[in-house]
Parts: structure tokens; sequence; C-alpha cells
């Protein structure tokens, strides 16, 4: 699984992967409005990316999948 804010060319080479029938680990994208890079905000992104891997636990939940991170509403 990757995490990422670089949305644009993660997805472009998830998709080329997906065309040429070749799988992906899976994308975790995170939006900067909900996840800033300061170190403030380190423990939301953590708790978000836990409780997505809780509803998720095959041993490679997201291979495949492309889906936007939600910040935990606790």
């Amino acid at each position: 699984m990757i995490v990422t804010q670089d949305v644009g060319d993660f997805v472009r080479l998830a998709l080329q992967d997906a065309a040429i029938g070749r799988p992906h680990p899976g994308l975790v994208l995170i939006h900067h409005r909900w996840f800033s890079r300061d170190d403030r905000h380190v423990g939301q992104l953590a708790e978000s990316l836990s409780a997505l891997l809780a509803t998720n636990p095959a041993d490679d939940p997201l291979a495949g999948r492309i889906i936007w991170l939600e910040a935990d509403a606790r």
C-alpha cells in the first residue's frame, strides 16, 4: 500500500498499470486539507490509517484499490 498526497502522479501510474493488467499495491490518497504535513497532525494520520486497516483486515487489504483516507471523526 502506498500512502501519498501526490494524487496526480500516483493515480496516473496506477491507472497505467491497470491498463496493462499489472497489479498495484493499493493507493491511499491523503488530502492536504485533512492531513497537513506538520508534526501536530501525524497522530491523526496514524489513527486514520489504523482505522482503515482495521476495517480491511485481509493480508493485502487494499491491493488494486485507490481510496481517499478520511480524517478520523473521533
